[in-house]
């Protein structure tokens, strides 16, 4: 059916208002084609890279300038296919189609088919395809009011004051958001004696399974101005793979802002603070190849919902970056496994002690 085809992307006006810059500036028409996952990159290529943008909002000459665009890619279609028109007879079997990837991915893609020379894909812009993210951090460092903040959650996650934590228990909470379904998922702090870590901990690793198949992210939350290093703890829960999905999110940025303003009142700089973190600090960065958000919390109205398209957009990219594979408790089995090969191998190896006879 591909050499019939023609995909076409409804709601571009929409996505443009969205996704405007903090100065008002639209997107470029194409970057959203550049940007696609891997699957829906890969349909477009079976469609011999076809594919028109489409402005819901015009009118009038705008409209039909539109139509004669999608009417000029059909008539070419048409003529690269020597007015062929697809058949009954061409259909593959129906197992083969549900077992083809780019056809499974039902949430993502509205495809209207029609026995002619041309069949256009309508795909809207904004698909509900699932990002699933995961808040890892220490007590206090406000991953509760992140997530509230990213989800806009009603009923929201519980938040506390600088006393003890109200997170006891990991949370979830499915919302629409700029243009994804986002499943959020809060987990308690680490606080309190061995004990009390210990089962958090363990609570903890039950995140996994409120992210159903796995987390596409772990954003990792910690205040600007605090240790950075206890983030490391979470690599003896996930594994050293988990970096691979995982953003830092320094929280508080207003207040270490005005707690670390010179002499001449001047703002201090975010990247210089980065340069100075200690080494361990920065071994965590390295790990996530220094992808980093900074949240300003004081922000409200649109201030707060620019950090958090930019949050947001670093998530995205991500997801891409990693063709949409999730994190999987299979990673966790084969780093403990090989953990515990590792320590197998260095007690073989070490010198015994000789008992004289």
């Amino acid at each position: 059916m591909f050499k019939h085809a023609i995909v076409v992307f409804t709601n571009l006006d929409v996505w443009k208002d969205r996704f405007k810059d903090d100065n008002g500036q639209e997107p470029d028409d194409h970057r959203y084609v550049r940007t696609l996952p891997q699957d829906s990159m890969n349909l477009l290529k079976k469609c011999g890279g076809r594919y028109v943008l489409f402005d819901n909002k015009c009118t009038g000459d705008e409209m039909e300038k539109q139509l004669r665009n999608l009417l000029d890619e059909i008539a070419k279609m048409i003529a690269l296919n020597k007015e062929e028109v697809y058949t009954e007879e061409m259909m593959t079997d129906r197992k083969d189609q549900e077992n083809d990837m780019s056809l499974r991915q039902g949430n993502d893609w509205i495809i209207k088919t029609g026995f002619s020379a041309g069949i256009c894909a309508a795909v809207g812009f904004f698909t509900n395809q699932e990002i699933r993210i995961i808040l890892l951090g220490p007590s206090g460092s406000g991953k509760s009011r992140t997530g509230n903040n990213l989800g806009k959650l009603t009923p929201a996650f519980k938040v506390g004051n600088r006393g003890r934590p109200v997170t006891v228990n990991c949370e979830s909470a499915t919302v629409e958001r700029f243009g994804k379904r986002l499943r959020i998922i809060d987990t308690p702090g680490i606080w309190g004696d061995e004990k009390e870590k210990k089962e958090l901990l363990n609570e903890i690793i039950k995140s996994l399974q409120m992210a159903c198949e796995g987390p596409h992210v772990f954003l990792l939350v910690v205040e600007m101005g605090r240790a950075v290093e206890i983030l490391l703890r979470y690599q003896y829960l996930f594994g050293e793979k988990m970096f691979k999905y995982s953003i830092v999110l320094f929280t508080n940025f207003d207040v270490w802002r005005d707690r670390s303003k010179d002499d001449n009142d001047q703002d201090p700089d975010v990247h210089q603070y980065l340069i100075n973190l200690p080494k361990d600090a920065k071994d965590i960065l390295n790990k996530c190849s220094w992808r980093y958000a900074v949240l300003d919390n004081r922000s409200i109205g649109e201030d707060m919902e620019g950090h958090l398209r930019n949050l947001m957009e670093k998530i995205k990219d991500l997801v891409t970056e990693n063709n949409e594979e999730f994190y999987t408790e299979e990673k966790i089995e084969n780093y403990t496994r090989e953990k515990n090969e590792k320590s197998t191998e260095q007690h073989d190896s070490s010198p015994r002690r000789k008992i004289k006879g």
